[in-house]
């Protein structure tokens, strides 16, 4: 049995839903979260691409053993956007998107593209996805997205920097997604 079986159902809810930014971050506001949008999503990026039903992915965000009736909705929605993103991985539209603070200046877009990288790797690291990766373009992916969770700020005046940012962001989407896509074969 596929682990993805209600991944059909999830690409059909996806076409009228999309995560947003801000309702992300109006939800890691009532949770008591302290990480940007772009960690989480990344962290909660790297768990789509393993077991859906592992939910370690809280203890990385849950700060207190008590938990309120708000922060109990807030991780349940972000659950509904893993299983999202998990929905996203397994279009064959490709429709996986990195969920990047798109509003500020070229340095806020770099260091939110940074703590999406940084979150992907905690996430795979603590979903033990990490050692699961055997093929050699993962390999190589894996290595390039340590360098681009530490890449420069550009200055204000590079003229090309968000150029080189998108496609950086292009290639980390694609990296996702064939990460993915070989871990889930592996499953298979």
């Amino acid at each position: 049995k596929n682990k993805y079986n209600n991944t059909t159902f999830f690409i059909t809810i996806q076409k009228f839903m999309k995560i947003e930014y801000s309702k992300v971050e109006q939800l890691l506001d009532v949770a008591g979260i302290d990480f940007s949008v772009s960690f989480v999503h990344g962290a909660l990026s790297a768990y789509a691409c393993g077991d859906l039903q592992d939910n370690r992915w809280v203890t990385i965000f849950q700060s207190d053993l008590v938990v309120n009736d708000d922060q109990k909705n807030s991780f349940r929605q972000l659950a509904e956007h893993k299983q999202m993103i998990a929905s996203e991985l397994a279009d064959s539209n490709f429709s996986f998107n990195l969920l990047i603070n798109e509003r500020g200046n070229i340095k806020q877009q770099v260091l939110s593209t940074r703590e999406w990288t940084s979150g992907f790797w905690l996430g795979l690291n603590k979903s033990k996805l990490l050692e699961k990766i055997k093929d050699e373009d993962s390999l190589g992916f894996m290595r390039d997205l340590q360098q681009v969770s530490a890449m420069p700020l550009p200055s204000d005046s590079d003229k090309d920097s968000l150029e080189d940012l998108l496609q950086v962001q292009e290639y980390c989407r694609m990296g996702v997604i064939g990460l993915f896509l070989s871990l889930s074969s592996k499953e298979a």
